[in-house]
């Protein structure tokens, strides 16, 4: 089941990449007829990736939250290449920059689900059930394919 979830994260993080997410902008390039182009959670801007993944009320809350729980700071970025760029020049070690890459990769797929189940779906997560799963996600994730073993209880005190 974790490798058919990430896949599913790999194949997430492409389209994320080449911004093709299905975003109501997006979806209006496409043509396809959207009621409101706003963001269902502030309502104030346009619904496009970056704006969902790092700009909203939501995200930054998130963002925020997963800084002091990896003890990194993530949440000045507006955009997926200015973090791909930090990552690319953030001085860790191997293991550290694994992790960090997987809490960051299970963040944008766990807000990414979240706007779609507030737009698609009537039992949708909750803003503050978010943080949560990301921590989960990213242990199944981490503790799968890693070689030593780690706890439930180390993974929420210190993921790194």
């Amino acid at each position: 089941m974790v490798q058919a979830y990430t896949e599913k994260i790999n194949i997430f993080l492409w389209r994320l990449d080449l911004d093709r997410l299905p975003t109501r902008s997006n979806l209006i390039r496409r043509g396809v007829i959207v009621d409101d182009v706003s963001c269902p959670h502030c309502n104030i801007r346009l619904e496009d990736i970056h704006h969902t993944m790092f700009s909203c009320i939501v995200a930054k809350g998130i963002w925020r939250k997963v800084s002091l729980w990896v003890g990194v700071d993530i949440t000045g970025f507006d955009y997926w290449s200015d973090w791909l760029n930090w990552f690319d020049q953030w001085v860790a070690n191997g293991v550290v920059k694994n992790r960090i890459f997987v809490i960051v990769a299970a963040s944008l797929w766990t807000i990414s689900r979240f706007q779609n189940e507030a737009i698609f779906s009537e039992q949708s997560l909750k803003a503050n059930e978010l943080f949560d799963c990301i921590r989960y996600f990213s242990f199944t994730w981490i503790s799968s394919g890693c070689k030593a073993s780690i706890s439930w209880t180390n993974w929420l005190i210190m993921p790194l």
